[in-house]
C-alpha cells in the first residue's frame, strides 16, 4: 500500500506545479488508507467486496481528492458490482459541491 501512496504523493506534487487537484490537501495517512482500499480490491477481488461496501461511506467522508479517485478506480475495476453504488455516491458528492444543500438523492 505504501507504493500506491508514494505514487499518489508524486502525482500530487506535480499537480501543485500547475496541474489540477480535486479537493485541497488530504492528510497523508488518509491518502494511504484510501489507496490501500483500492489496492486490496485489486489484489483480493471479490473476497474484499463485503469489506469495501462497509468502507465506502467512510472513503467519501473526506470529500473529493485524487487518492479517493485512484482508490475508487481500483475498486470499480476489481469489483464491477459496486460501480452503481460508487456512481451514486460520486453524484451526491459532486452535486453537493456544485449546489450545497440542493441535492435530493433518490
Amino acid at each position: 500500500c505504501v507504493h500506491f501512496a508514494n505514487r499518489s504523493n508524486r502525482s500530487n506534487r506535480s499537480k501543485a506545479n500547475g496541474g489540477s487537484d480535486l479537493g485541497g490537501r488530504i492528510d497523508p495517512g488518509h491518502a494511504e488508507a484510501l489507496l490501500c482500499a483500492g489496492a486490496l480490491a485489486r489484489s483480493m477481488d471479490v473476497a474484499w467486496e463485503p469489506h469495501v461496501r462497509r468502507l465506502l461511506p467512510a472513503m467519501f467522508a473526506g470529500g473529493l481528492s485524487a487518492p479517493l479517485v485512484d482508490a475508487l478506480e481500483g475498486v470499480s475495476n476489481a469489483l464491477p458490482a459496486l460501480v452503481p453504488i460508487i456512481q451514486r455516491k460520486l453524484i451526491e458528492v459532486i452535486s453537493n459541491v456544485l449546489n450545497p444543500g440542493g441535492y435530493v438523492g433518490g
